[in-house]
This record gives C-alpha cells, structure tokens and sequence, in this order.
C-alpha cells in the first residue's frame, strides 16, 4: 500500500517523502503537476533518518525533494499537485493552492484511498474520452479523474488515438522525453495540449457523427447574439472560445464538456456557434448534405458603424469599471493605446470612432466575402 506526506509546497521547491508499507525498502515514484501540467517525476530515494528509526520503512531512503528550474511566478496563484505515478492518488497533504500574495499555501480538498471512487473504463477512442467528463470535478481536477483509471499496457499511440482519434496535431515527439512513459500522465498531457482546445470543437463534432450540426457562420455585429441565446436553449451547444485558452481556461473547458456530453444523447441536433468562417467548417469536412448552414447578414457600412460604436462603447464601460475586458485590451493594441487612455469622453469617442473605422484588424473590409468567401 503506497503512502507519502508532502512536507513542503512553495514557489521554489516541493519536499517530503513517499514508500509502499508492504515492499518498505522499495523507492516508488511521485509526479508533480502546476496547474494540470506534469512538471516532474522522481525517484522517492533520498535519505529519510525519521523514517529510518520509525522502523517500518525500511532503510528509510524514501524522500524526495524537487527544485523548479525556475521559481513559479507569484504574481499569480497556483495549483500545485504531488501524486503517485503508479496510481495517480494524491500524497497527504499533496494538493496546495499558492497565492501571489505569499501566504501560507492553501490544502485542497482531496480524496484518500479510503474514499469510494467510482472506477471507469480507460478510453480507447475519443467517444470513450469524452463520455469520462461527466465524472469530472472542477473541486478535484483533472488529475483525480485520471486516477480512477487503470491502464494495462497502453502505447503512446493508443492514447493519442483515445483523445484525437484520426486527427494527427503536433507529432508528439516531446511529450515525454524527459520521463519514463506513464500511460495516465500522457494522457493528461495530452488533454491539458493546446491541440486539444484548438481541435475540441472538430473533435466533439466527429465523435458524435449521428448528430445533425447546425454551423452558424455569425458574422459580427449582424444581430447574431440574440440568434445564438435562442438556439442555445433549444439544443446543447458549443462555441467557438472553446478553442481559445485566452478565453476559456483549461478547468472551464471541461466543466463545459462536463455538462455538453451528457445532454447530447436527449437531441438529435448539435449547434456550432462563434466567429467562425465558412471556410473553416468546409477545410475540415464538418458541413455535411444532412447539416444546416446558416448566417444572418447586414449591410456593410451598417456592420463597420455598429463595430466602430461598440468598441467605443465596450472601452467607456471598462473605463468606468476600472476593469480591461480581454477584447478592449486587444483592441487597445490595434488602436496604438499602451494603456486605457483617460481622455475626456466626447474627444476619446471621437478618436476612438474615426480610428477604429482605419484599423482593419477590428473592422474588416468586405466582411460578407470574409466570412462567407475564400482565402
């Protein structure tokens, strides 16, 4: 029976020690993750003259201690995760939050091999991957879903098939160079990719075939929004910032195909919306003779208008919240603003209007041949 203790979690280094009561002079393996990624796996060997005299735990060579090549940033807060390789359970004491204000680190609620877990099948193809989701808890993380897992012998390729299935992104060469292969943790790794998010909306489409798609081209500022929020309530959705971790962190991701996989054996219809161009459904195969198509269309000096003013308006929000949403900064960027400007409102409008109408990275000439066109 494996146990360990994590005797210290900071921005700079993990510690502490980890052994099997039952083969106690046998040094086992623990796998350290920051924020979902596996950073390290180490060899538990160090000398340990507490657990020497303890007298259970044989010659007492069973602690660890890991040193990150370069110290977590503390502007920001983190998860920090020590499990075992073997079975993906978490030490004692092996899950922390660290918080950019340097506090004391935070434990996180985690399960112990006295919990009931209930055990699931390990995937074999992406169906298999995404019908895992339902059992995934934002609380826990990714990492105590993977540990109900038990693999038997799976290769790299039988993983990557099981979360990508036909599609080939990357080649995957340096995803585990450092480390003896783990089937659970390359399977972490590559749910955590950011191939995984860019291909989930194509990947959710292909695995579930039998399932009519409704591709909405929406162009901005035509009046899509209120035709998305009705159809969002009819059939189970997924929108294109699903793609963009800017936009949707990791855990968010999942917690969306957490509550979208369950939904989808109740319709017969799937719906595809955000930003997305023609071209890009039919690069990838996804209109099919069974689909629907559909856009909503405005002229297009009403369309540049209508962007020029909602940016203006997006920008005096965020200058009265104090907060810069992630559009308003990219906006920013395009418009040559290092920061919010604080100009007085009437002569900020102005500019900001004129600019944006100029800046073809914000209102895009010809939108209907951009979004509905060629290359």
């Amino acid at each position: 029976m494996l146990a360990g203790y994590v005797d210290r979690i900071s921005h700079g280094e993990v510690a502490g020690w980890a052994g099997n009561k039952e083969q106690p002079d046998e040094a086992v393996e623990i796998s350290i993750f920051v924020d979902g990624y596996k950073r390290a796996q180490l060899v538990c060997d160090l000398a340990r003259p507490d657990l020497k005299q303890s007298g259970q735990w044989g010659d007492g060579r069973h602690g660890f201690r890991f040193r990150f090549p370069a110290p977590l940033a503390r502007e920001m807060t983190h998860r920090v995760s020590v499990r075992f390789t073997a079975t993906g359970r978490s030490l004692n004491e092996g899950e922390m939050m660290l918080s950019p204000d340097g506090t004391t680190p935070t434990p996180i609620r985690n399960r112990t091999e006295a919990d009931e877990m209930l055990s699931l099948p390990t995937p074999c193809t992406p169906l298999d991957t995404f019908r895992l989701f339902p059992f995934y808890d934002r609380s826990y993380g990714l990492s105590d879903l993977l540990a109900r897992l038990e693999f038997n012998g799976q290769q790299p390729r039988h993983i990557r098939y099981a979360v990508f299935g036909a599609l080939r992104p990357g080649d995957g060469r340096d995803e585990f160079a450092n480390n003896t292969f783990v089937p659970r943790d390359h399977l972490n790794q590559c749910l955590m990719s950011p191939a995984f998010q860019q291909e989930v909306l194509t990947l959710v489409l292909n695995t579930f075939p039998e399932k009519r798609r409704l591709l909405f081209v929406h162009i901005p500022k035509c009046a899509g929004s209120d035709l998305s929020h009705h159809l969002m309530t009819r059939y189970p959705s997924i929108d294109q910032r699903l793609m963009d971790e800017k936009w949707t962190p990791k855990d968010a991701l999942f917690a969306t195909l957490r509550d979208l996989v369950p939904a989808l054996p109740l319709f017969d219809s799937i719906f595809a919306r955000g930003h997305i161009r023609l071209n890009w459904y039919l690069e990838r195969g996804l209109a099919r003779p069974i689909d629907r198509l559909f856009t909503i269309m405005r002229h297009p000096v009403e369309i540049a208008v209508s962007q020029a003013t909602y940016v203006m308006m997006r920008i005096a929000q965020d200058l009265e919240s104090g907060k810069t949403g992630l559009d308003t900064q990219q906006w920013l960027v395009h418009l040559g603003f290092d920061e919010m400007p604080q100009w007085p409102l009437v002569d900020l409008a102005e500019h900001v209007c004129h600019k944006t109408l100029r800046t073809r990275e914000i209102v895009i000439p010809n939108p209907l041949c951009h979004w509905l066109g060629g290359r």
